[in-house]
């Protein structure tokens, strides 16, 4: 990859077109990525679901995103009623509303369906 990388930071455009534009996709989302090493990144994982008594959202804190899939450090942290949900969740719940599945706004999340967010986390002592 990092031979990839240099070709393409030397000049050198690849003759399959296909090619040439996934290494430089590639580029962009592995620099995207490395802005995060060597912390650790604190998400919230919500899940919207209906209940008898309404619309519930579970809430569960994944210590490190970075590292979820190798070791999963998380811990359930909330259920709410959907309207008593913080403002500051349902903001971002709002915002990723409005988001087709598999998107992700930078500061607020990831949507993952329309019943299941990452978040980032504002204040990672709560």
């Amino acid at each position: 990859m990092s031979e990839l990388f240099n070709m393409v930071r030397g000049g050198h455009t690849f003759v399959n077109a296909e090619l040439d534009k996934n290494v430089r996709d590639l580029m962009v989302k592995k620099s995207d990525a490395d802005r995060f090493k060597g912390q650790t990144l604190p998400l919230d994982f919500l899940r919207v679901y209906k209940h008898y008594d309404g619309m519930r959202v579970d809430i569960a804190r994944i210590a490190d995103i970075r590292s979820y899939t190798m070791k999963p450090m998380y811990e359930h942290k909330h259920t709410y009623l959907a309207n008593d949900l913080p403002d500051d969740l349902a903001g971002k719940v709002a915002v990723m509303s409005m988001c087709e599945d598999e998107h992700f706004v930078e500061g607020v999340g990831y949507r993952v369906n329309e019943a299941m967010f990452y978040l980032y986390v504002e204040d990672v002592t709560t």
